[in-house]
């Protein structure tokens, strides 16, 4: 449902810039627009008049959603950007309205399920404004496309429920920090009160990628991670001065000092640094919890901004941040677990809010054994190493022959952090039979082509796109639609894990460009919602239990040989399992199933020449599911050893 409000919200912008005549098309292949030159971006001409005959004047903006189409991970950290240069921009520009603290909206949605889905819920929006003391409420969305930038907005009473303003905001994403200024008059001329916009010095007009900055050092206070929070603001207001006051103002209010100092704290001596030394590693932090409810609500949400502080150790990557992001509630349904000792330094109550703030012990050992189990820390892990083979096919437009599909897959599995076999040594063998025969279905050839690679795991599957026309009518865009079937395959063992359907429709003037993207949306879904599970949960299976694989013996005569190999076998490093499966005394074969950590190779490599009390195993021959030995005395033990200087034929010896 969200990717559709996304389509449709990015199909309405693009159509408003086409018949606006502010872009031309881009030629065919690039798929980009220009905007025309204009002195400054401009309001929407909607404004409207409110009705209520008490014009509310205390407000609390809450956080925008993300509609963005293309890279949406990348802006989402501007929902909660948006409302925070609002809100300063208005208290600068001498708004005659009462502006709800950024650091209250976000206690307050940490206990609601607004906060959980970044879905904007109106109803759910007026009961927060009431709860923050609100007469009224900001909300709205916004969408990046390439240079371009929307962002809706609505201002809503909070006693009556109705829509006091509703604007749009539309300009390039270079001058963002005017189109938030804009909109911010515009907020205050709904309220019926003025602001004064503040140019910055140098006449910036806000670069988006500062914007970002600012967002995620947002991000990082709301974590308690003071110290990344002030590298990414420095970031800002080095890439754009005009964010300097932005930063100023954050670092100005209860937020801010609530997350601790940016220093980091120096161990004392003896004392194991946070994430290394041994078993029982802890870290102390103090936190701080805010709850309109009560004060155990209060004490709960300091307790999780303390393990929030503790995640942090560990937790860095941005795959890591996103896998976290995915599956924090099941992960805070343990936050007591996780701290072994806390004291409360202070309570207050005002308001009708309460705050805690804590000093606590979080125990760092169990943090990281849960952040693996959850297959959160995916880059700590060994990593198995995948093979991408897509077939394409298109119908209504020419094929562009840039297997679009299997680059988009080997990207997102590598952002994923899989290792991946690398694309040149697949295009080197994109001709041979053997490809040819895995992408037609052929599991056989699919394992065996793995395996030659140092595969684990290939992707397999065909994707199809289909150009059906024009979006809709006069629009010059062309709708694009994406099928993606995937199946899964073990190399060592041949299995298929299983298999995933996906499918994605996108409207763009060009069609190459809509046939990417719609591959890309395709390929996303598959890896978000079945691949990345899939390959992760075998290969977490591979190394706690082992693969399963045959060994087969010769020359085991008697039941003492039959032990003494069956110990050795056992004590083989990364042997999960030994359990036999038949031995034959006239014949001498032994056949036993195993269960072990790697490749048959790598086993084969383990067996041969290793001894076995006074004999030795030598290694005949392998394939991927199975190893083949010879047990045989050693040197020594050979019949003849106790006659010196005496030479026996192999006939004679055995």
């Amino acid at each position: 449902m969200q990717a559709i409000k996304r389509f449709a919200a990015a199909a309405f912008v693009l159509a408003v810039i086409l018949a606006a005549g502010c872009a031309e098309p881009a030629p065919a292949g690039r798929g980009s627009f220009q905007a025309a030159e204009r002195p400054a971006p401009t309001p929407a001409p909607r404004p409207q008049t409110p009705s209520l005959k008490k014009v509310p004047k205390t407000l609390a903006i809450l956080p925008f959603e993300n509609n963005s189409v293309t890279e949406p991970a990348k802006f989402a950290p501007l929902a909660k950007g948006i409302p925070a240069m609002l809100t300063t921009d208005m208290k600068r520009g001498g708004a005659g309205i009462r502006l709800i603290e950024r650091s209250k909206i976000e206690a307050l949605l940490k206990e609601t399920a607004f906060d959980q889905t970044g879905a904007v819920d109106e109803s759910a929006a007026i009961r927060a404004g009431k709860l923050l003391g609100a007469e009224s409420i900001g909300l709205g969305s916004f969408i990046v496309l390439g240079s371009q930038v929307r962002i809706d907005a609505r201002i809503i009473g909070v006693e009556t429920g109705e829509v006091i303003m509703a604007e749009s905001i539309m300009g390039e994403s270079d001058r963002f920090m005017s189109l938030i200024q804009n909109l911010g008059v515009q907020i205050a001329r709904s309220l019926r009160t003025t602001v004064t916009t503040v140019t910055p010095a140098g006449g910036s007009t806000g670069d988006i990628q500062a914007a970002l900055y600012f967002s995620q050092g947002l991000e990082a206070l709301d974590r308690g991670d003071r110290q990344e929070a002030d590298r990414l603001f420095a970031q800002a207001a080095q890439r754009d001065p005009a964010y300097r006051k932005q930063v100023e103002e954050v670092k100005a209010g209860p937020a801010y000092a609530a997350a601790g100092s940016s220093a980091p704290s120096i161990p004392s001596a003896g004392e194991p640094s946070p994430g290394s030394g041994p078993a029982g590693g802890t870290k102390t932090v103090e936190a701080e919890g805010m709850s309109f409810t009560s004060r155990d609500d209060a004490l709960d949400q300091a307790l999780r901004a303390a393990v929030e502080q503790g995640v942090g150790v560990f937790v860095h990557s941005r795959t890591e941040i996103e896998n976290f992001a995915v599956k924090k509630d099941e992960f805070f349904t343990h936050t007591r677990g996780y701290i072994k000792d806390y004291r409360i330094l202070k309570e207050l109550q005002a308001d009708g809010q309460y705050i805690v703030t804590i000093g606590a012990e979080v125990s760092l050992d169990k943090i990281k054994d849960d952040l693996m189990a959850m297959k959160i820390l995916l880059e700590r892990m060994e990593r198995p190493m995948v093979m991408v083979l897509i077939q394409e096919q298109y119908m209504g437009m020419p094929d562009p022959g840039m297997a679009f599909a299997e680059t988009e897959m080997t990207q997102i599995l590598d952002q994923k952090g899989f290792d991946l076999v690398d694309k040149n040594q697949i295009d080197k063998i994109r001709e041979i039979e053997q490809q040819r025969q895995a992408l037609a279905g052929n599991m056989e050839a699919a394992q065996q082509l793995g395996l030659s690679l140092g595969a684990q795991y290939v992707v397999l599957g065909k994707a199809v796109v289909e150009n059906t026309g024009e979006a809709y009518s006069g629009s010059g865009m062309k709708s694009l639609q994406s099928g993606l079937q995937l199946r899964v395959l073990q190399t060592q063992t041949g299995l298929i894990l299983g298999s995933v359907v996906k499918s994605a429709a996108v409207a763009h003037a060009s069609a190459l460009t809509g046939a990417s993207r719609a591959l890309r949306q395709a390929s996303q879904k598959a890896a978000d919602d079945y691949l990345v599970d899939a390959i992760t949960d075998s290969f977490q299976d591979f190394l706690n239990n082992g693969a399963p694989l045959k060994l087969k013996i010769s020359g085991v005569g008697d039941f003492q040989q039959y032990k003494v190999v069956i110990e050795a076998i056992e004590a083989v490093d990364d042997m999960v399992s030994v359990k036999k499966e038949g031995w034959n005394k006239q014949s001498g074969l032994l056949l036993l199933d195993l269960r072990f950590r790697g490749m048959s190779e790598e086993l084969a490599m383990r067996l041969d020449g290793m001894s076995a009390d006074a004999y030795q195993l030598e290694v005949i021959d392998f394939a991927p599911e199975r190893v083949d030995a010879a047990l045989a005395p050693t040197e020594e033990e050979l019949p003849g050893d106790e006659f010196p200087g005496e030479e026996f034929s192999d006939e004679q010896a055995f």
